[in-house]
């Protein structure tokens, strides 16, 4: 599941990956269609990356580091971030079933604006867990 956050004055527009946890390099690259070598699949490798490697994994750093702070995970996105109140209620039904919860903020072009939202949309659908 895709939770976007609005955009910042640059227009790009950060996300919430809700997922039951990472997804392999060649699965993402079945789901995008494309082929490993190619310069879409060195595109799509890259958004692996950005999404696993690179992105914040919010519900570990709540339970590793912030939930001595905070009472909640509610609490730690409204006090720490300043995400929509929408998307923070989004995000804690995905954390209370388990799901990875990671703050992905693009830095490619192309997953900018709506096109950059419906390829992740389709890159990681909503899950039924």
């Amino acid at each position: 599941m895709i939770i976007p956050l609005g955009s910042d004055e640059s227009q790009r527009r950060p996300y919430l990956v809700c997922l039951s946890g990472p997804v392999e390099i060649a699965e993402m690259l079945s789901r995008a269609k494309v082929s490993a070598g190619s310069y879409a699949g060195a595109l799509v490798t890259s958004l692996h990356d950005g999404i696993f490697r690179m992105a914040l994994d919010l519900r570990y750093d709540f339970l590793r580091y912030y939930s001595v702070e905070y009472r909640t995970f509610v609490e730690f996105l409204q006090n720490r971030y300043t995400f929509p109140e929408e998307s923070i209620l989004q995000a804690d039904r995905f954390f209370a079933k388990e799901y990875r919860i990671y703050f992905f903020y693009p830095y490619q072009c192309y997953l900018e604006e709506e096109f950059g939202f419906e390829l992740l949309k389709r890159i990681f659908p909503e899950e039924s867990k």
